[in-house]
């Protein structure tokens, strides 16, 4: 690239300015001249040492660009055109002068079809304020740095691609760009985003900001969305709209209806939300959804990789291996461990029924497993099968009362889950029940029983069984 300077190149700029309209007259490096007004304007930070980048792409086959970065002088590209069908790019760089007002001339402004700015890792020379407007045939645009609330887009209704990351954004507004296909808004701080008549878009990129509602019904043709990072509790989606990538990681929605994701590199990224049910409509290549509260899902089919830990599913509740993920390929992953404990009942006789855990077929290619069942109490000792309790198709009788136990649940069908990784139920208390067999003539003669079966006093100190009754002693 090369750089012409006025002061240096006095030969090849031959300035004229207008008070007015600050029309210039520009001598090109093969001699002729080109009478050029600022088609772009914008007010920078000035630090005096952070270096601003801009790049131009024309619809001309022959055509310059120069930039005054404050101080009048000029810094003029390199030729830019059209090369057959395919348009060229260049560049300007510079570091703001004087009050940081920054301006791009050319011969005219619906020459322009592209046109970025940026600033590279820089902080301290944001763009203030921005005028587009007269960039009404570019068909893309990249705006770093962006220290403004808003850009003003509504006489650009030629965009298609449009990228303003690492800013300090708070709404935007397409409804006049209905050509547009491509947003990117990354870092900013986004509140809201209107994209009501933006039929044509395809890519939508949001994520880390501070969106808290996002409806995406009126884009059917939408197929990626990265809004990760943001405050959604609804997202809404077109009808018929078929999507290769949605990512809404790290948000705080309870509840989404899905659109079709179609493909084998397909993604869907819903980790890290409050979700408690999910129906995934159509098969999808890499599909994540942990950290969530799920403890209900529908799932047709992965052929990469299914994330579902750290969710409220059991072994009853878990999905089997998706077919897809049925493969010799180390590439393709089921994680499901672990999983939050699971509540429990323990009934009034003082069983607890956990027979809707005892099959599941999970990863396993053919039949069902057995799950086994072990008891620990409060303090992390096992409990004795047998002495303290006995199970049988998953019902468990406590034959003693307890404090603060869980269950274990353990599977061939979930190999995943084991050890620390195990299905475990919440913690409960449970108070045996004592089989007390009394005979009629007993009770007729109110005869009395202690909690362990053995005839006693009526007037023994405790609970006792009196007539079929629990009655407590002082």
């Amino acid at each position: 690239m090369r750089k012409f300077f006025l002061p240096t190149f006095v030969a090849l700029m031959a300035l004229n300015a207008n008070a007015e309209n600050s029309t210039k007259n520009i001598n090109w490096p093969d001699g002729t001249s080109h009478e050029v007004t600022p088609v772009i304007t914008m007010k920078v930070t000035v630090d005096g040492e952070t270096e601003r980048t801009f790049n131009f792409g024309s619809y001309k086959e022959s055509e310059y660009y120069a930039v005054d970065f404050g101080d009048g002088e000029l810094v003029l590209t390199e030729m830019v055109g059209l090369t057959t069908s395919t348009a060229t790019t260049v560049a300007a760089t510079g570091i703001a002068k004087g009050d940081g007002i920054i301006k791009v001339y050319a011969e005219n402004a619906d020459d322009v079809w592209y046109f970025s700015t940026s600033t590279g890792m820089s902080t301290t020379s944001p763009i203030e304020s921005i005028d587009l407007s007269l960039l009404k045939k570019a068909h893309q645009m990249s705006i770093g740095g962006a220290a403004v609330e808003y850009i003003d887009l509504s006489a650009c209704d030629s965009l298609r691609n449009f990228t303003a990351a690492k800013g300090a954004l708070t709404t935007m507004d397409f409804s006049k760009n209905l050509k547009l296909t491509s947003v990117n808004l990354t870092d900013n701080k986004l509140t809201s985003i209107n994209v009501t008549n933006n039929a044509m878009l395809d890519q939508l990129t949001i994520y880390n900001n501070e969106l808290e509602a996002l409806d995406l019904s009126p884009n059917p043709a939408l197929t990626g969305l990265y809004a990760n990072g943001n405050k959604l509790t609804s997202v809404k989606f077109a009808e018929g709209g078929v999507f290769k990538t949605i990512n809404l990681n790290d948000n705080a929605l309870e509840a989404i209806a899905l659109p079709e994701i179609s493909g084998s590199s397909s993604m869907l990224y819903l980790n890290n939300n409050q979700l408690t049910e999910l129906v995934v409509p159509s098969a999808v290549g890499t599909f994540e959804a942990a950290g969530n509260k799920i403890a209900k899902i529908s799932l047709v089919d992965c052929t990469k990789s299914c994330k579902l830990e750290n969710n409220c599913l059991t072994i009853a509740t878990l999905p089997k291996k998706p077919e897809g993920l049925n493969s010799a390929n180390k590439i393709k992953k089921f994680t499901y461990a672990p999983q939050a404990p699971m509540a429990v009942e323990v009934a009034a006789d003082g069983t607890l029924d956990l027979s809707a855990q005892l099959k599941a077929v999970g990863e396993l290619e053919e039949g069902e497993a057995t799950t086994t069942f072990a008891f620990v109490n409060a303090e992390g000792t096992p409990l004795t099968e047998g002495t303290d309790y006995t199970i049988e198709n998953g019902v468990a009788t406590f034959k003693s009362s307890f404090t603060g136990i869980h269950a274990v649940m353990t599977s061939e069908a979930f190999p995943k889950a084991i050890d620390d990784l195990a299905f475990v139920t919440a913690a409960f208390d449970v108070t045996a029940a004592t089989a007390i067999k009394v005979a009629k003539n007993d009770v007729k003669s109110n005869s009395a029983y202690n909690l362990n079966g053995v005839k006693t006093a009526s007037t023994e100190k405790g609970i006792i069984i009196r007539d079929g009754k629990k009655i407590y002693n002082k």
